[in-house]
């Protein structure tokens, strides 16, 4: 049968919770904005199965917008900052300047693959299943020792 309003992801309504939250409180919840008006939402990611953080300043990119941008243009990435692009099952790195780790991850947060220290002008995935990529600074994934099968759980970023 058809679905015609799919089950939101764990990391979709807590993304959605904080920021209906935040507008209850008369925050600022618009983070960032590129040309085309499309925001960024901030999020804490935190490796459950192995107790490890993995960032604290993560951008959700979850338009067509804002996934295009993505991390093009960036000079660098600073440690605990990153980006997750939800949907999102394959990457790529053209344009960019930097190299980064990339985490695939499935609707619940169970990691699926990583990729260390992906250069510029390459492709990773595909992956099968994945729902989400978190890009991170390049050697992150070997600091936290973040493996398949890990679970990462997202929450309430800093807001600047």
């Amino acid at each position: 049968m058809l679905q015609l309003s799919p089950k939101l992801s764990d990391v979709e309504k807590e993304s959605r919770k904080a920021e209906k939250q935040e507008n209850q409180e008369g925050k600022k919840t618009k983070l960032h904005r590129n040309q085309a008006e499309e925001c960024y939402f901030m999020l804490t990611v935190h490796n459950f199965s192995r107790q490890t953080n993995l960032g604290d300043r993560i951008q959700r990119a979850d338009t067509f917008w804002s996934r295009w941008r993505g991390l093009r243009g960036r000079k660098s990435l600073s440690p605990g900052e990153g980006l997750l692009l939800v949907p999102c099952s394959g990457i790529h790195t053209l344009g960019m300047k930097i190299s980064i780790d990339a985490i695939f991850l499935d609707a619940q947060g169970k990691v699926l693959k990583t990729v260390s220290c992906l250069k510029p002008n390459r492709l990773a995935g595909p992956v099968k299943s994945a729902r989400m990529v978190l890009e991170l600074p390049a050697g992150t994934i070997e600091q936290t020792a973040t493996k398949e099968g890990d679970l990462l759980h997202f929450g309430r970023g800093q807001n600047n």
